[in-house]
């Protein structure tokens, strides 16, 4: 396990993720045509950087019908979306939500039905 730690690039430091919003705009831009309805599941602790991140999140608000960013942490009583990532991330979302048990699953599907 050691070893996979070890030869796994950034593991255990957070994500880039106005990287790979980059990468997934530039190389696939087919995959948010207008009218998709975009999930991004993330607990916003980015090591990226925030204007990176802020940049390509609007270039996706844009280009697509919804922004919902499911958050792992929003289930846990008292969490406040503060770390770098998400406070990047607020201005440009629709829906933050959770995504930690079948009930938020559930709310979440209930919030895409109602958007068709």
């Amino acid at each position: 396990m050691a070893a996979a730690v070890a030869a796994a690039r950034d593991w255990g430091g957070g994500t880039r993720i106005g990287t790979s919003l980059h990468t997934l705009r530039t190389r696939w831009p087919q995959t948010t045509r207008r009218g998709a309805i975009v999930l991004l599941i993330s607990d916003g602790c980015d090591r990226g950087d925030t204007a990176l991140l802020a940049q390509e999140l609007a270039l996706l608000r844009r280009r697509c019908r919804r922004l919902i960013w499911l958050n792992p942490w929003l289930g846990q009583a008292g969490y406040q979306p503060a770390t770098r990532g998400m406070q990047a991330a607020l201005p440009h979302i629709d829906r933050l939500l959770p995504v930690h048990n079948l009930q938020s699953l559930e709310e979440l599907v209930a919030c895409i039905a109602g958007l068709a």
